[in-house]
């Protein structure tokens, strides 16, 4: 195979990988905004705590856990709940990071195409 190719190649799947990882949100802003209002009216009177736990709105299992809260669901079902939230999270990271080792593997079978053409 050509350098070019690899080049190219390798060039792709960095950008594809870096690409899923700035722009992975595995939260929807309805989502957020329902956990914010969750927070709200469960520590409502307690400003120092809400103001600490608004922040984790944007994570997967505090989001899960939040609506588990509100449901009243039990510790199984809440556990079960946010090991999946971060499940998915856990996946689509995983999906990023192996696309940018194919990159960088695509990088370096280029130098080394090429370098083997030279000499």
């Amino acid at each position: 195979m050509r350098p070019i190719a690899y080049a190219g190649l390798g060039v792709a799947c960095l950008a594809a990988g870096f690409y899923l990882q700035q722009t992975s949100m595995d939260f929807n802003p309805a989502d957020r905004a329902r956990c914010e209002a969750n927070v709200a009216a469960a520590y409502g009177a307690n400003a120092e705590t809400k103001s600490a736990l608004l922040p984790k709105c944007g994570e997967p299992g505090f989001i899960a856990m939040m609506d588990a809260r509100v449901a009243n669901l039990s510790a199984q079902q809440t556990a079960i709940a946010i090991a999946n939230a971060n499940r998915s999270g856990l996946m689509n990271d995983l999906l990023g990071y192996a696309l940018i080792g194919a990159g960088v593997g695509g990088l370096a079978a280029a130098a080394v195409s090429r370098f083997r053409r030279s000499g």
